[in-house]
């Protein structure tokens, strides 16, 4: 019954989400100003993040909440939907925190730190880049090529009981 309740709140839940999530990307694509801003970069990419993890892993997570179990039940699978799930939380959350970051350094730092070509590459782009980057690379370290452990799945719990 709990799984049921959990089902349904997360259907209508992610419509939503999805229904929203399309609206800002196209006021993104009809307003170029908003786009081409700076300070707009950082939260377009967070959305796209969040965005691919509405649509990748909450359907998997909502299978399971239907099914009581995982589908389907193979190894490779719940390899994959592990290190999807960490890397794409690991994401957001440092794509959030470079955001709180690059907003202080806009509003009282902005003239010394982005003022060459350089350095806005320097302080703009490669904090993206290694957000995006970082988390994936340490989740394939530590769950598809884990050093000294073998992987023992429970296809009846969520996330195949990491």
């Amino acid at each position: 019954m709990v799984y049921y309740i959990e089902f349904s709140l997360a259907f209508i839940f992610e419509m939503q989400a999805i229904a929203i999530s399309m609206f800002i990307f196209i006021y993104f694509a009809q307003n170029p100003r908003t786009r081409l801003k700076r300070q707009h970069h950082s939260w377009l990419v967070l959305l796209i993040m969040n965005f691919l993890q509405l649509i990748l892993d909450l359907p998997v997570a909502m299978s399971f909440y239907y099914r009581e179990r995982v589908w389907p039940e193979s190894n490779a699978f719940c390899l994959v939907w592990v290190w999807w799930s960490f890397s794409a939380d690991a994401i957001a959350l440092y794509l959030m925190v470079w955001i709180a970051i690059e907003r202080h350094l806009l509003v009282f730092h902005s003239q010394e730190l982005l003022r060459g070509q350089w350095r806005k590459l320097l302080f703009h782009y490669v904090p993206i880049i290694i957000c995006l980057i970082w988390p994936p690379i340490v989740y394939l370290g530590l769950v598809v090529f884990p050093a000294q452990c073998t992987n023992a799945w429970d296809f009846g719990t969520l996330l195949c009981g990491p």
